[in-house]
C-alpha cells in the first residue's frame, strides 16, 4: 500500500489540483531550528504568517486528493510517512515567499478583475456554458474549499502571476539545445534479440581450495561483520521539568484570555444567497424585493434553482466578503437582504436559521491549559538548563558525573549497526523514539564533544560515541559453505557473461543472426522500434543505453530488466526523427521550457525565503498534524 502511495505522490504533487488554482512548488528544506512562534502561527516568511488552520485545511485538501487518485482512503500515518506534511507546509513556504515580494513590491488586484476570473472559469460553468454558482460551490465543497479562501487564493495567484511572468516566464530553451534534444527523444532502433538464461550454463561443481580461497580473499567484506557502535545519551526530558513547576489559577485565566479564540465557537447561519449576473436579473430582483416578494419567488422569477442558492451552515469568516458577511449577520431568522453588491456580482440573502456562537467555559479546559503552561515553560526552562549542560561539558565534565550531579538519566545504546540493529536483530525502543539517532551516532566519533540535539517531545539530549567496532572479516572456516555458495553464484553469472561475449564476437563477425540461433537452438526475435525512453522486463536501462549507443548491424549484450538472464542484440534499423513534425518538436518545446521556467522558479523563491528569513515552530506544527 505504501509504496503504491509512494508511486502516486510523485504524480500529484508538486504542481497541485488545477481547481485549487494555486502554484506549487518543488520542496524546501524546512528549518529544524527550534522556534516558538504564536499559538496559531506554525511558520514564518518575512512578514507573512502561515497559521495552523490554513494549514490544515490545504494538508486534509491533499489527503483528500490523493485519496481520490487512488480510489482509497489515505490514512494520516500513511500521509506523513510519505512526507506529505513537510511538502504542504514547504509548498506554503514557498507561496508565502513569493507573497511577501508582491507585498513588497505593490503588486495589487482589483476585486472586479477577481470576480471576472472566477466568473469565466470553465470550471464553473454548468449545462448552459455559463457560470453557475452551484457548480462553483460543488467544485470548492469538493477541494475543501470556503469561499473566502478560494477568492484570496486567486488573488495571490494572479499576483504572483504577474511576478513570475517578469522573471522565469521570459525563459526559452535555446534553439540549438531544442533540436539535439529532439533527435535524442525521438530516435528509436529496431533489434534483433534473443535471451540467454543461467539454465544455458552446465552445473559448476564446487571450487577447488585454492580457488575458494582466492575468491574468498577477494571478496571479504561479503563476509565480514557490520561496524557496530556503542554510545551513551543524556537525557531531559519535558516531563522533568514540568513536574516542578507551579501554574496558579491566575496563569490559567492569562492563557485562557490570550486564546479565548480557540475556545470559541462563533455564531453560525444557514443562508441562502442569490448570485445576479446580469442587468435585466438585478432589475427583476430589485422590484420584487421592493414588493416584499418572498425570496423562492424572487430565485424563480430569475429563472434560478432555490437549491442552487444554499451557502449551508457558514460563519461570518467564511462569507466571501466582509461587506457581505456583516449583511448575512445582521438579518434576524427568516430576514431577506435588499440588493448588495458582491465580489461576484450583484446578490440578495435570506437567512434560514441562526445557531448563536459558543464558548467553552475555563472549567472545561483548566487541565489542557494547565498542562499548555506548564509544557511550555518546561521547554524554556530546558532551554535555560541546558546552557549549564554546556557549560559543564566545556568544562571537560563527564556525561556521567553531570548526570550524578545534577540526577538526569544516563542511557547506553551497545553494539549498534548502521541500521540500527544489534547482534540478535532487534532494535532498541529508543531508536524508534528518537528520529535521526542512528545516523548522528555514526556521524559523530569517539572523543568529540557532546552535541545538544532535541526531540519531538520538548526534550534535549547529548550523545557521545564510546567505542567503535570497526568491520571485520569472519575466518574462512566460519562462512565455508556461504563462500562456496558465492563463488557457484558468481561463476554462473561469470560463464554467463562470456557466453553472451562469445555470441557477440560471433555475430559481429559473421554479421548474421544464423550462427547464433544454431548454437543455441532456439529462434531469434524482432523488436518494435525502440525509444530511449523504454523500461521493461526484456529491455533493462543499461541495455536501452548500450542499444543506443551501438552501430547499426552491431552485436551488444546487456542484462534484461528482471531476472538473472541477457541478452544478445544486434542493431538492424536505426530510425532518424522526421525533422518536419512540428507538432512533436512543439510537444518538446513547451515540456522542455515548461522545465526549465519550473526550475528557475524554485531557485527564485528558495532565494526569496532565504533572504527574507524562514521560521517553522516545530512543536505548533505537530499540535496542528495531531489535531487534523
Amino acid at each position: 500500500m505504501l509504496q503504491k502511495l509512494r508511486s502516486s505522490v510523485s504524480g500529484i504533487f508538486g504542481i497541485g489540483l488545477i481547481l485549487l488554482l494555486v502554484v506549487a512548488f518543488a520542496v524546501w528544506g524546512i528549518a529544524d531550528s527550534f522556534t516558538t512562534l504564536s499559538n496559531n502561527v506554525i511558520a514564518r516568511v518575512g512578514n507573512v504568517n502561515i497559521e495552523a488552520q490554513e494549514f490544515s485545511l490545504r494538508y486534509a485538501q491533499q489527503i483528500q486528493a490523493l485519496s481520490r487518485e487512488l480510489e482509497q482512503p489515505v490514512t494520516r500515518e500513511q500521509a506523513r510517512a510519505l512526507g506529505l506534511d513537510q511538502q504542504v507546509l514547504g509548498t506554503m513556504i514557498g507561496m508565502a515567499a513569493l507573497n511577501n515580494a508582491t507585498q513588497d513590491m505593490g503588486l495589487a488586484m482589483s476585486d472586479d478583475r477577481i470576480a471576472q476570473a472566477i466568473i469565466a472559469d470553465p470550471a464553473f460553468r454548468g449545462a448552459n456554458g455559463q457560470f453557475d454558482e452551484a457548480m462553483f460551490r460543488f467544485v470548492l465543497r469538493q477541494n475543501g474549499l470556503t469561499e473566502k479562501l478560494f477568492t484570496s487564493d486567486q488573488r495571490n495567484f494572479a499576483l504572483r502571476g504577474q511576478l513570475l511572468q517578469a522573471t522565469s516566464e521570459k525563459a526559452h530553451v535555446p534553439e540549438a539545445l531544442l533540436s539535439r534534444m529532439y533527435n535524442y527523444i525521438l530516435e528509436q532502433r529496431i533489434v534483433r534479440y534473443t535471451i540467454i538464461s543461467p539454465a544455458s550454463i552446465d552445473e559448476v561443481g564446487e571450487p577447488s581450495e585454492e580457488e575458494l580461497v582466492d575468491f574468498y580473499n577477494g571478496a571479504k567484506l561479503r563476509f565480514a561483520d557490520r561496524e557496530r557502535r556503542s554510545s551513551t545519551l543524556l537525557m531531559i526530558s519535558a516531563e522533568r521539568f514540568a513536574e516542578t513547576i507551579i501554574v496558579t489559577d491566575e496563569d490559567i485565566a492569562e492563557e485562557y484570555a490570550y486564546r479565548e479564540a480557540e475556545f470559541t465557537a462563533p455564531e453560525k447561519r444557514e443562508i441562502d444567497q442569490l448570485v445576479l449576473t446580469d442587468d435585466e436579473s438585478i432589475e427583476i430582483a430589485r422590484r420584487l424585493r421592493a414588493e416584499n416578494t418572498p425570496f423562492a419567488e424572487i430565485v424563480a422569477a430569475v429563472d434560478q434553482s432555490l437549491d442552487n442558492t444554499d451557502l449551508g451552515l457558514v460563519t461570518r469568516d467564511e462569507m466571501i466578503s466582509a461587506d457581505l458577511a456583516d449583511a448575512a449577520f445582521a438579518l434576524d431568522k427568516g430576514g431577506m437582504s435588499e440588493v448588495i453588491e458582491g465580489p461576484l456580482g450583484s446578490v440578495i440573502m435570506r437567512v434560514r436559521k441562526i445557531e448563536p456562537g459558543t464558548t467553552t467555559p475555563l472549567a472545561d479546559v483548566r487541565d489542557q491549559l494547565s498542562n499548555d503552561v506548564r509544557n511550555r515553560r518546561a521547554a524554556d526552562e530546558i532551554i535555560v538548563f541546558s546552557e549549564r549542560i554546556i557549560d559543564e561539558i566545556a568544562a571537560g565534565e563527564m556525561l556521567e558525573d553531570i548526570a550524578q550531579k545534577y540526577d538526569l538519566e544516563l542511557l547506553s545504546l551497545n553494539d549498534i549497526d548502521r541500521n540500527g540493529t544489534l547482534p540478535d536483530g532487534s532494535t532498541p525502543a529508543l531508536l524508534k523514539d528518537i528520529d535521526g539517532l542512528v545516523g548522528q551516532i555514526f556521524e559523530a566519533q569517539p572523543g568529540d564533544e557532546p552535541p545538544m540535539h532535541e526531540t519531538a517531545m520538548g526534550g534535549v539530549y547529548w550523545l557521545r560515541v564510546d567505542t567503535i567496532t570497526e568491520s571485520q572479516s569472519r575466518p574462512l572456516a566460519d562462512v565455508r559453505d556461504q563462500a562456496i555458495e558465492q563463488w557457484q553464484k558468481n561463476e554462473r553469472k561469470t560463464l554467463l557473461e562470456s557466453m553472451a561475449q562469445h555470441l557477440v564476437d560471433e555475430g559481429n563477425t559473421s554479421n548474421s543472426f544464423q550462427s547464433i540461433e544454431e548454437s543455441l537452438d532456439q529462434k531469434s526475435f524482432t523488436s518494435e522500434p525502440i525509444s530511449r525512453q523504454l523500461r521493461s522486463e526484456t529491455f533493462s536501462a543499461e541495455g536501452v543505453e548500450a542499444l543506443f549507443n551501438a552501430e547499426q548491424g552491431q552485436f551488444i549484450w546487456a542484462p534484461v530488466g528482471f531476472g538473472p538472464s541477457l541478452i544478445v542484440m544486434q542493431v538492424t534499423q536505426i530510425i532518424s526523427p522526421d525533422p518536419k513534425n512540428n507538432a512533436a518538436m512543439s510537444k518538446i518545446y513547451t515540456t522542455e521550457t515548461e522545465r526549465y521556467r519550473m526550475e528557475m522558479t524554485n531557485q527564485f523563491v528558495g532565494a526569496l525565503r532565504d533572504s527574507m528569513g524562514t521560521s517553522v515552530d516545530n512543536a505548533a506544527l505537530r499540535r496542528a498534524l495531531q489535531a487534523n
